[in-house]
């Protein structure tokens, strides 16, 4: 029997969101496969609210960086490709503009990576040993190692600050480091050069800045999507 989720953190009414009742104790539900029908119930039932509940008012994607990703990895090996290991994946930054429940206009950024510090993660240096014994690796990878834009460079062409910012989120943190883009600069030789980067976003840490929402970004189509559910998750698991 799928048991109420205990809630832990901060009240989410004060940040103006609410949990997500459809999903509590879904992860507590035993065997894995009852386990995934639950999920599918709990989401089946979800969309239907979430698609009552109006929709954003504003959202813009505007591209990062494009890097190598395993074709395995990426179609969880439907697809071997012999001569193209890997593909390019672009990653993406979402602004997203909407009114949280109190009423209070919200600003929420999702995936603000920076890629110097995703070439870090322990993934991707493997890649890189990965692409050193792959011939002609090296090329493949300057061939599909692109970058666009840096986080602050995105806000900026939005009409946006850091000050804008309520929220911060990732959909998973493995080859993300967030201090690089939450955290004041620190005057240490290895993030000197960043130094210029690490402030750029310095309001996502979650607290409110109540502001308009910003001419530059792209209104919403009719399509009903509210954000104030997904802002509580995120803010909760975060």
């Amino acid at each position: 029997m799928v048991q109420p989720a205990q809630q832990s953190g901060p009240d989410l009414t004060e940040i103006g969101a609410r949990p997500i009742p459809e999903f509590d104790g879904v992860h507590d539900v035993w065997p894995r496969g009852k386990r995934l029908a639950a999920v599918r119930r709990a989401a089946a039932a979800y969309k239907e609210r979430f698609k009552a509940q109006g929709q954003v008012r504003a959202v813009k994607s505007v591209d990062i960086a494009a890097a190598p990703y395993p074709v395995a990895y990426a179609f969880h090996n439907a697809v071997s490709v012999p001569t193209l290991p890997l593909i390019s994946m672009i990653n993406r930054m979402i602004t997203v503009q909407y009114d949280d429940w109190n009423g209070a206009p919200r600003t929420l950024v999702f995936e603000p990576t920076v890629p110097d510090g995703s070439a870090q993660a322990p993934f991707y240096q493997n890649l890189r040993k990965f692409m050193d014994k792959v011939p002609g690796g090296d090329l493949i990878g300057k061939a599909v190692l692109k970058y666009y834009n840096e986080p602050g460079d995105v806000l900026t062409k939005l009409g946006l600050s850091a000050d804008d910012i309520d929220f911060c989120t990732f959909d998973h943190l493995h080859v993300q480091d967030p201090r690089m883009i939450s955290a004041p600069p620190r005057p240490s030789r290895a993030r000197t050069h960043h130094a210029g980067r690490c402030s750029a976003m310095r309001g996502c840490s979650c607290t409110a800045a109540s502001s308009p929402p910003s001419s530059h970004c792209t209104p919403c189509s009719g399509r009903g999507t509210s954000t104030a559910d997904s802002a509580a998750s995120t803010r909760r698991s975060s």
